[in-house]
């Protein structure tokens, strides 16, 4: 695995608290291309934000159908949760 910056635990932090992000990926959509959290986090979420996370395995994609526009959804993998709670141990010594 690539060594994550703080940037990517902040993410992956967000990630283990439940946040997911949907990925329109339909064309004739007006929210094509765009990243939509569940919850608000305070930051505007980028593809390059995602793209360690999802390298390293530690975020999942699932394909969703929302009324007819198909999303990708991510959310936190079982080996996200588990470097993040190794991480979160590291930091708490």
């Amino acid at each position: 695995m690539t060594k994550l910056t703080s940037n990517n635990y902040f993410h992956l932090r967000c990630f283990y608290h439940g946040l997911s992000i949907s990925y329109c990926i339909e064309l004739c959509s007006g929210a094509f291309e765009r990243f939509t959290p569940s919850e608000s986090i305070g930051v505007i979420i980028k593809r390059k934000d995602l793209r360690p996370l999802k390298v390293n395995g530690l975020i999942e994609d699932r394909l969703e159908v929302i009324m007819g526009v198909r999303y990708l959804r991510y959310s936190i993998s079982d080996l996200g949760i588990k470097v993040f709670e190794e991480y979160k141990n590291d930091c708490s010594k």
